[in-house]
């Protein structure tokens, strides 16, 4: 009995194992499977298959298109990050560009310091309120080596 116990209790702890999620902006498949071999182009698109305590990864490009800004991880405790966050170069060239047509991230989901964003840069970004890089309301994430530049928030 002890021994079906343990076997069961193993094979739970492997369903909810945490996994990376890979993002390619250049990726050829749309949306690809998020995997290392046919990641996601689309950053909304990991952030929506995550599981707590997942990983995505996102690869260096530049990142632009609805699905890839406002970006709302909705409570998840999630890791979002370039493929080295301690890397200047690499975080230099993982951008999240909305093209003045909204924010980087939009946090308002009770998004705790579990949910961490780590070596990302946001750039180009616009709203008619607060947050054009990162907009947190009711969340308190963890931001690591992230450069947000060229944004413009106007708040009446």
């Amino acid at each position: 009995m002890a021994k079906l116990i343990f076997s069961l209790v193993l094979g739970l702890a492997g369903i909810c194992m945490a996994e990376v999620i890979y993002v390619d902006a250049g990726s050829p498949n749309d949306p690809g499977t998020g995997t290392a071999g046919d990641p996601f182009r689309w950053i909304q698109d990991a952030i929506d298959d995550a599981n707590h305590d997942d990983t995505i990864e996102i690869q260096t490009g530049i990142y632009t298109g609805t699905d890839n800004y406002n970006l709302d991880p909705a409570g998840l405790a999630v890791t979002i990050r370039s493929t080295d966050p301690n890397d200047p170069g690499i975080v230099a060239a993982t951008i999240i560009d909305p093209g003045q047509a909204g924010r980087g991230f939009y946090l308002h989901s009770g998004e705790g310091p579990k949910c961490v964003i780590a070596g990302i840069t946001i750039r180009n970004g616009f709203t008619g309120a607060s947050g054009a890089g990162i907009y947190c309301n009711g969340s308190s994430p963890t931001v690591i080596n992230c450069i947000i530049r060229d944004t413009l928030s106007i708040v009446p």
